[in-house]
């Protein structure tokens, strides 16, 4: 049986790489715990700018901006703009039927700039 943090973490890591759950409880766990997780964040850094916890205050900024954002800490930006990871999008439905990039960057070409 999975812990109830590990299940949550599972949750926000999927969440930030756009993965689409088949299962109708984890679709509602997913988007429960994806809008939630960023106010979380904000909140501990509210807390931290209180308290003056300069470390923890970095810390938390830059796990709130990679929340909202839904990019993984070490990701470069770059890769929000590449047809892999428009997965779940209406667009990107219409974009896999047509071969065109129109707009997208090749991941090959992130891939080389990380």
């Amino acid at each position: 049986m999975i812990d109830t943090e590990e299940k949550i973490l599972a949750i926000v890591c999927a969440y930030m790489t756009n993965f689409e759950f088949e299962n109708f409880s984890l679709i509602v766990d997913g988007n429960y715990v994806g809008q939630n997780s960023v106010r979380i964040m904000r909140c501990i850094f509210e807390l931290a700018v209180k308290k003056n916890m300069a470390q923890l205050t970095e810390l938390t900024l830059k796990w709130c901006r990679c929340l909202e954002h839904r990019v993984i800490p070490n990701q470069l930006p770059l890769t929000q703009f590449t047809r892999e990871s428009q997965n779940g999008s209406v667009m990107a439905a219409k974009m896999k039927k047509s071969n065109a990039q129109d707009g997208f960057l090749s991941s090959y070409l992130v891939n080389k700039l990380e």
